[in-house]
């Protein structure tokens, strides 16, 4: 079970964990990456360990960070827009 494996100290050691598992399949194919809160950090740091060891970088990167609990968000639902708190 994977509980029983130690947390990751730092993002770069998550990237690190990550990059064997995903470079196979970056070789010869187009992709795109998306990161999404904690995700953009991961992202930024998987990418930056693919760039250093050579391995061909994406054709698009999203990064969507979150918004703090306390911002206002304009949110579109089923084509009528709302406001809201948080995202």
């Amino acid at each position: 079970m994977r509980k029983s494996e130690p947390f990751f100290k730092t993002a770069q050691e998550a990237a690190a964990a990550v990059l064997p598992m995903v470079a196979p399949f970056v070789l010869d194919t187009p992709y795109c990456v998306v990161g999404h809160s904690l995700g953009t950090w991961l992202t930024f740091e998987l990418l930056s360990a693919m760039r250093d060891q050579g391995l061909p970088m994406p054709l698009q990167v999203r990064s969507l960070p979150p918004h703090s609990p306390w911002v206002r968000v304009r949110v579109r639902v089923r084509g009528r827009a709302r406001v809201g708190v948080g995202a």
